[in-house]
């Protein structure tokens, strides 16, 4: 790289562990080297998508950093960041994990739905009500009633 075209900057030794960590962790699955440039520009690709969505979830993990940052300055100890970073990437991962399996419940159940199975559709919303939250779980309860009503309307008239 060109002299011109880099910059310094400083981090605290505990964010340099991770970052190496990361970069060496992912060189090993990839077998490909990559940069610190290369792994910050991924993080930030992802931190910037992830603040979309979850901007309150981006701040308060931004606060707690900073908070053991300015704490480990204070103190010897700085324990408490690589304890947050952990932390942080379970909780994530869980959310994005939950997400992912309350969208693929949603499309499995709407597709029961038009297919006509709505009492299939409605038992796994109901082994499953707790992926969502109260407005969705009425909106999709409301969409499998309507449509074991239209089942037996049709039932009805069939009669």
């Amino acid at each position: 790289m060109k002299d011109d075209n880099t910059k310094t900057i400083r981090i605290t030794k505990d964010a340099y562990k991770i970052l190496h960590a990361e970069k060496k962790k992912l060189s090993d699955i990839s077998k490909i080297s990559y940069s610190y440039s290369d792994v910050i520009l991924t993080g930030l690709v992802l931190l910037d998508a992830l603040s979309e969505k979850h901007r309150a979830l981006v701040l308060d993990l931004l606060r707690n950093f900073k908070k053991a940052r300015i704490k480990s300055k204070s103190e010897e100890s700085s324990i408490g960041i690589e304890h947050i970073f952990e932390e942080a990437t379970r909780e994530i991962n869980d959310k994005i994990l939950s997400k992912l399996l309350k969208d693929t419940i949603a499309k499995i159940i709407q597709h029961l739905i038009k297919s006509g199975f709505p009492g299939a559709a409605m038992d796994i919303l109901l082994s499953n009500a707790h992926l969502f939250d109260e407005q969705e779980r009425n909106q999709l309860s409301f969409e499998i009633l309507a449509a074991m009503a239209e089942i037996d309307q049709s039932k009805i008239r069939k009669t």
